[in-house]
């Protein structure tokens, strides 16, 4: 059966801009009244969406399309999609013009798509559980989504996203961040799972499985920064930028040996890893494999120098930094990245 939710009147009143990213994107982020997702409406696919108190429901059919008119969460408010199977996934396309402030909980045994060109921002108190998120402000089109593709192409005026929250997976999930600039302050675990922060004006993930080259990215001048915590222990991290600058902790740790993690780092222009960056792919017990200012690069074993330190890496742990060219075969050329401090 496909139902609607009609809109109920709500403030949204933006007044004062400010950055959503402190490094890319002014938007208009004004605290939200009685924020849950508005104005919805089935335009694919089955869904039916209820509201008591302060959680909304949506029970939807797999592949279901829905158009919102806002889509954001206040700090006390759930916002809830009930699906087939943790297979299943919706779209929720926001078709006005209010970037989403996601403030409260997002939660879904499936995987929810969230697709905003106003911008998209997960609060400092955001709370994310769900069996893959899909983030951007590019164009997803409803054929694409149904058909399983995942071809973002560009959208002018598209705004950035950014994280402070708490996003999660289960096991085997992903979670995929994908806009002009892209911004992670908070923390994003996915066991075995697959993180991807893509900042680009068109991004294709060519096929998520596949160890070789995965996403294609244009990209003159767009930019991916980590300050928080990417952890996706026995599965892969994944950033794609012109330039990437990491302050914080990304982490893909070998859990077993049929689950081996793995970080890649693939940028046009250059890779700046700050003070503070702690980058680890560790493979088997007590043989660490860390990036820390000063490295080059390492995929598939031997050693790598790392800073004042030497590290040996086993095959069973994957770590590789790409600057400015990448062959096709998807192993890394030895550049140099820039490190914070340097001339």
């Amino acid at each position: 059966m496909k139902n609607s939710r009609s809109p109920r009147a709500r403030p949204r009143a933006c007044h004062h801009p400010i950055r959503l990213l402190a490094f890319a994107v002014a938007s208009c982020f004004a605290p939200l009244v009685g924020a849950n997702p508005t104005g919805g409406t089935v335009v694919s696919g089955q869904a039916a969406i209820t509201q008591q108190g302060k959680q909304l429901t949506i029970v939807n059919s797999p592949s279901a399309v829905i158009h919102w008119k806002g889509f954001s969460i206040g700090a006390d408010e759930v916002t809830r999609f009930v699906q087939q199977s943790p297979a299943s996934a919706v779209l929720n396309r926001v078709v006005g013009q209010d970037p989403s402030k996601i403030l409260g909980t997002l939660s879904s045994n499936g995987r929810v798509f969230l697709i905003n060109p106003n911008g998209i921002l997960f609060g400092a108190g955001a709370r994310v559980d769900v069996a893959g998120l899909v983030a951007s402000s590019l164009q997803l089109s409803d054929k694409d989504f149904i058909a399983g593709r995942l071809r973002f192409t560009e959208t002018p005026g598209a705004k950035g996203i950014e994280n402070q929250g708490a996003i999660q997976t289960a096991a085997g999930g992903e979670v995929l961040l994908i806009a002009p600039d892209v911004k992670n302050s908070g923390v994003i675990t996915s066991p075995k799972g697959e993180v991807i922060l893509a900042a680009g004006k068109s991004v294709e993930i060519v096929d998520p499985k596949s160890p070789h080259l995965r996403v294609e990215i244009t990209a003159p001048e767009n930019e991916a920064v980590n300050l928080g915590s990417i952890v996706a222990d026995g599965g892969r991290v994944s950033i794609y930028a012109t330039s990437i600058r990491n302050a914080g902790r990304i982490q893909a740790n070998t859990v077993e040996r049929t689950q081996a993690g793995e970080i890649v780092l693939k940028a046009k222009k250059e890779v700046t890893l700050e003070k503070t960056s702690v980058i680890t792919a560790s493979g088997e017990a007590g043989w660490p494999a860390e990036l820390a200012p000063g490295a080059a690069s390492s995929a598939g074993g031997g050693d790598a120098r790392l800073g004042p330190i030497r590290s040996r890496f086993r095959p069973s742990s994957k770590l590789r930094v790409s600057v400015e060219r990448t062959v096709a075969s998807g192993t890394a050329e030895r550049p140099r990245p820039r490190f914070a401090g340097e001339e």
